[in-house]
């Protein structure tokens, strides 16, 4: 995920956060829906303190939160 903007500044633990639910998101999806989701449709992820969260933003405009109980929401 190096590639990935705003990956390589993201704590160990934010890091290991990204890396498990962003494998969870994807598996939840259909193969035409993940192609939208790959790694290299994501223009940056980066941590939100304000709400304890990690934000994922993609190409195609859409913007997920990761949580720390290892879930997402749609922003």
């Amino acid at each position: 995920m190096k590639h990935v903007k705003g990956y390589e500044n993201l704590s160990h633990q934010n890091k290991e956060l990204f890396d498990t639910v962003y494998k969870l998101h994807l598996s939840s999806m259909d193969k035409e829906v993940r192609s939208f989701h790959i790694d290299e449709q994501i223009n940056e992820v980066k941590w939100d303190p304000m709400s304890d969260c990690l934000r994922v933003y993609f190409k195609n405009g859409k913007t997920y939160k990761y949580w720390k109980n290892e879930t997402w929401d749609q922003v």
